[in-house]
C-alpha cells in the first residue's frame, strides 16, 4: 500500500510539472509571434484623428512622413496651430502616444488619438561614405534604422581613419543647402553611449577623414 501511494504521489507530481512546462512553452510561443513594432519610414501614408477634436472633422486627416522625418500635426482641425514631431527611428504606436501625451499637456484632457499607416514606403536608402574607408556606399534597409556607427563599421574604416572627426553631409529640405556635422564616432564606440549616436536618412553622405602621419 506504502509503493502504490508513494506511486499516485509521483504521478501527480510530473502531471503538475508536465502543466507548468506546457504553460511556459505557451508562453514562450505567444512571445516568439509577436512582431517588432513596425518603425516609420519616409513617404509613409497615415491618418490622424482626435476623437475629442472641437472642430469635428468628418474624416481623418492625411498625413505623410517627409523625409527630413519631421512631421507636423493641428492641434485642431481648422486651427493654425501645429506640433512639430520628430519620427525618426520611432513605431506608429510610439509617436501616437507621444501625440498623446503632448496634446494632453496644454489642449486636451485625456485625448483619444486616431493613428492609422494607410500605405507603406516600400524603397530603403544608401548612404555614401568616402575618405579612409574601403567601401563606399552602405544601404539602408526599409523600416530598419542604422546608425552612423555602424555604417562606419560595416564600410569597413583602413587603420589611418580618423574616427574622432568623422563629418556627416545632410540635405536640409526646408533650406536646399547641405549641413554638415562632426560626429565622434570613436568615441560613441569606446563609451557604448548611443544617445550620441546618429540615425542615417537616404542621401547621407559620410566623410572620414584621415590621421595625420607622424614621425
Amino acid at each position: 500500500m506504502r509503493l502504490w501511494g508513494s506511486w499516485q504521489v509521483l504521478g501527480m507530481i510530473m502531471a503538475a510539472e508536465m502543466v507548468v512546462f506546457a504553460a511556459e512553452l505557451g508562453a514562450v510561443s505567444s512571445g516568439a509571434a509577436e512582431k517588432e513594432p513596425t518603425v516609420l519610414l519616409a513617404m509613409d501614408k497615415l491618418k490622424f484623428r482626435i476623437v475629442e477634436d472641437p472642430a469635428k472633422p468628418v474624416e481623418p486627416l492625411p498625413l505623410s512622413v517627409p523625409s527630413n522625418y519631421q512631421i507636423e500635426i493641428p492641434v485642431s482641425t481648422g486651427y493654425p496651430l501645429r506640433l512639430t514631431f520628430q519620427v525618426q527611428g520611432k513605431s506608429l504606436e510610439a509617436l501616437r502616444r507621444e501625440i498623446k501625451e503632448r496634446f494632453d499637456a496644454e489642449y486636451y484632457q485625456n485625448a483619444t488619438v486616431e493613428l492609422v499607416l494607410l500605405d507603406r514606403a516600400a524603397k530603403g536608402g544608401k548612404v555614401l561614405i568616402y575618405g579612409a574607408v574601403r567601401s563606399n556606399m552602405v544601404e539602408l534597409p526599409a523600416g530598419e534604422p542604422k546608425t552612423i556607427l555602424e555604417a562606419v563599421l560595416q564600410a569597413a574604416a583602413s587603420e589611418f581613419a580618423k574616427l574622432t572627426k568623422v563629418k556627416l553631409h545632410r540635405l536640409n529640405p526646408a533650406t536646399g543647402k547641405v549641413e554638415s556635422r562632426i560626429v565622434d564616432v570613436e568615441a560613441i564606440k569606446k563609451s557604448g553611449d548611443r544617445s550620441k549616436d546618429v540615425v542615417l536618412q537616404d542621401g547621407d553622405r559620410i566623410e572620414i577623414p584621415e590621421r595625420g602621419l607622424v614621425f
